[in-house]
């Protein structure tokens, strides 16, 4: 028996839903982690003054290098809901090109990705 053809509507929603998931645990997880160690629910990630790779960076040195904490943790989940919008517009521009084969709505979509690109990473 053949599997049903994936759609685009299918695959957005399944990014769209899986990265509001990941970034959605994350954060509570590291919610409840602070909870833990100090008996507060505040914690404070750095975002102020960076694009999206940059963060992304820190994110990840702040991980390893100092070890996982509840604001990593946050961070992490800050990240992965920042960059949900960027897979989905790369996974449509793939999907129109090649399962697809519209030149047309490759390139609108393609231009709606540098865009992003531009925005979230400073290019």
């Amino acid at each position: 028996m053949k599997s049903p053809p994936w759609d685009l509507d299918m695959l957005v929603e399944v990014i769209l839903l899986a990265g509001l998931i990941l970034a959605i645990s994350l954060i509570i997880t590291s919610l409840v982690w602070q909870w833990i160690l100090t008996g507060t629910f505040g914690v404070f990630p750095a975002i102020a003054a960076m694009n999206l790779l940059e963060y992304s960076i820190y994110t990840l040195r702040n991980a390893t290098v100092e070890g996982m904490g509840p604001a990593a943790l946050a961070n992490s989940g800050i990240a992965v809901l920042l960059f949900t919008p960027f897979v989905r517009v790369l996974a449509s521009v793939i999907f129109f090109g090649i399962r697809e084969h519209n030149r047309i709505y490759t390139a609108f979509t393609g231009f709606v990705l540098v865009i992003l690109g531009i925005v979230l990473f400073g290019l």
